[in-house]
């Protein structure tokens, strides 16, 4: 039973790892496309106007396709001073409470993310930009981001629950690790 919990969390650490490679690939397109902005816009005095929504949801792309990575490896901001000074017992069950309050949070944002991604699909809303871009497409991703966090939580959490607290998790294994290192397990 273990070992298909721990393929499965493989797996997903895999579509994780996608995911950030596929971010880190949107934010250097980020990068390109301002970059073409400011020589249009000073050089040639005919600003890219495309440049700016685009950009603008390519960062919307670009974070929640690394927020579930991000949680893998313990990336996520927290109040480690607090878990730093406790032993080993407690804080594991601080880390999971922290989990289940984090997971509970997602999960609820997700719910909320999907509402609107269905509302925009279903009336066709289009941002107000000069593209007049339809906004499912931009939001459908903070639902694909969100869903993979809540999935990497739950593995977080039950890994957590099957580790003792004196036998690292998953996470902190991978947050040990560089991301290059990472990227290639």
């Amino acid at each position: 039973m273990t070992s298909l919990f721990y393929a499965a969390y493989a797996a997903i650490r895999r579509v994780n790892a996608a995911c950030i490679a596929v971010a880190s690939i949107t934010i250097a397109l980020m990068a390109v496309f301002t970059f073409w902005e400011a020589i249009t816009r000073y050089f040639f005095r005919q600003p890219a106007m495309w440049t700016y929504p685009i950009v603008s949801y390519m960062l919307l792309y670009g974070i929640y396709l690394g927020v579930a990575y991000a949680l893998q490896r313990g990336s996520h901001v927290g109040v480690d001073f607090v878990l730093e000074i406790l032993s080993e017992r407690p804080r594991r069950w601080l880390e999971r409470i922290g989990h289940v309050l984090g997971l509970t949070f997602v999960v609820v944002l997700l719910y909320q993310c999907w509402r609107l991604f269905v509302r925009q699909a279903r009336e066709g809303q289009k941002d107000i930009s000069v593209l007049s871009l339809p906004l499912a497409p931009v939001s459908i991703i903070l639902v694909v981001g969100l869903a993979l966090m809540a999935v990497t939580y739950l593995f977080v959490l039950i890994d957590s629950c099957l580790k003792r607290p004196d036998q690292p998790t998953v996470q902190d294994v991978q947050g040990q690790a560089t991301t290059i290192q990472a990227l290639l397990d």
